[in-house]
């Protein structure tokens, strides 16, 4: 296999993120990705995402992305503390090709195609050698590091030929493709299951509603109860990390950065019985609602799995049967933006299990919950069945990463199919 040692600085343009102003924003234009966009398998939209107008294009246009960019996070904590972003890289996709990168990351953009590829290259960012060598350069105190651009344009790597860096992206991409569908797939199902419940509870177009009499403006038989006579509540606790023996055990535990998707499987971190007794935390049995309470716009999940969580995270636990995790959901996901309103009236920073108990809201009647309960349940079910595909295809891509990189694993004498998404790119037909 032929090699040749090659520079970053050699290969790529180094395009560091723009730097403006807050009040330079608007509700709408240009999308910004700042570095809290930044996710391992590309870039991910935001609730409180940022815009800056079209009328600064001009202004900042040297920042504009494209898809197939690699970007790498220059700032944040150290690589070695928990939930770091330094060294962190993303592809962009399609979605945000024309986006512009904020500061405290920096756009490497391939200058020779014909030596690199950049979805190899982006692969090649998340084995241990390169992890490793921004670990080793990173510079600042354990809550603050910077990346130096010197130093990432001196990173060498004794590149393959291109035909066989081609060759590995497309088995890796065809496991991101696959999972980049089923996220498409979920993404549905999610929204018939919410337009239902939007229609039914927001709308009041439930089934047989036009034989019901309205009282006040709501449905008879529904009423106006505290988020504190429906559910019992509880936060988590974090066990102290001077301990060794409270970490590497077998206990899910969830923070809220992990609060991302309708369903919460395994934590990035675990903990160990002892962790748990010595510490506030305690395990939430499966399908219990778990909400992030000190966020702007906080994030919400369903448990798949038992699970403990920190004292940032708030449980939802029905007191009643028939308030089921397909109902109670959506019903506490709507009421998020009315508790962040609630509490800054309030004068608090973030959520509070007193506050979120006072809170009051709208509940239908147990038939109709019911009624709403039988028709979703299929759609949440698939829901999960492709969630657990996709961690099982990031498992297989996970394992054959390192091992194609190092040449472990060779393809020289395969003969590999492109996938769609590479086929578009490069121009290529089977």
């Amino acid at each position: 296999m032929n090699e040749t040692k090659l520079f970053l600085e050699q290969c790529f343009e180094f395009i560091n993120g723009g730097t403006w102003n807050e009040n330079e924003y608007s509700l709408e234009g240009i999308h910004v990705v700042k570095v809290t966009n930044l996710v391992n398998s590309g870039v991910e939209r935001k609730k409180d995402d940022s815009y800056l107008p079209w009328s600064k294009y001009e202004k900042y246009q040297k920042h504009k992305l494209f898809e197939g960019d690699v970007v790498i996070a220059t700032v944040g904590s150290h690589p070695t503390q928990q939930g770091s972003v330094v060294g962190r890289t993303s592809r962009i996709p399609k979605d945000f090709d024309g986006s512009f990168l904020n500061q405290n990351a920096v756009c490497l953009r391939n200058k020779d195609t014909n030596k690199i590829n950049s979805r190899y290259f982006f692969y090649l960012t998340k084995t241990i050698l390169f992890k490793g060598y921004i670990e080793g350069r990173a510079k600042g105190s354990a809550n603050q590091v910077r990346m130096a651009l010197s130093d990432l344009k001196k990173f060498n790597y004794y590149f393959p030929h291109i035909s066989y860096q081609r060759k590995i992206a497309a088995i890796l991409s065809t496991y991101d493709d696959l999972i980049e569908n089923n996220n498409k797939r979920i993404a549905l199902l999610e929204k018939m299951a919410e337009e239902i419940y939007r229609e039914w509870f927001v709308h009041f177009r439930f089934p047989g509603y036009q034989d019901i009499k309205f009282e006040k403006g709501i449905p008879k038989g529904w009423s106006v109860k505290s988020l504190g006579n429906i559910f019992d509540t509880a936060s988590g606790g974090t066990p102290s990390r001077k301990d060794i023996r409270n970490y590497n055990g077998k206990i899910n535990w969830l923070k809220t950065g992990e609060l991302k998707s309708i369903f919460a499987f395994e934590s990035e971190e675990k903990i160990t019985l002892s962790g748990l007794e010595s510490s506030s935390a305690k395990i939430f049995p499966i399908n219990t609602i778990v909400i992030a309470m000190y966020c702007a716009m906080p994030d919400i999940s369903i448990l798949a799995e038992p699970a403990a969580t920190n004292q940032a995270c708030c449980a939802f636990l029905p007191k009643l049967d028939y308030f089921t995790y397909h109902y109670n959901y959506y019903l506490i996901k709507y009421a998020q933006p009315h508790l962040i309103q609630y509490s800054h009236g309030a004068a608090q920073q973030n959520l509070s299990q007193d506050l979120i108990k006072r809170f009051e809201v709208l509940i239908a009647n147990e038939f109709i919950i019911k009624k709403y309960t039988s028709i979703v349940d299929p759609l949440f079910q698939e829901i999960k069945i492709i969630m657990k595909q996709n961690k099982i295809l990031r498992e297989y891509k996970n394992m054959l990463l390192p091992r194609l990189i190092s040449g472990k694993l060779s393809v020289e004498n395969l003969d590999i199919a492109f996938p769609p998404s590479m086929q578009q790119e490069e121009g290529k037909v089977d």
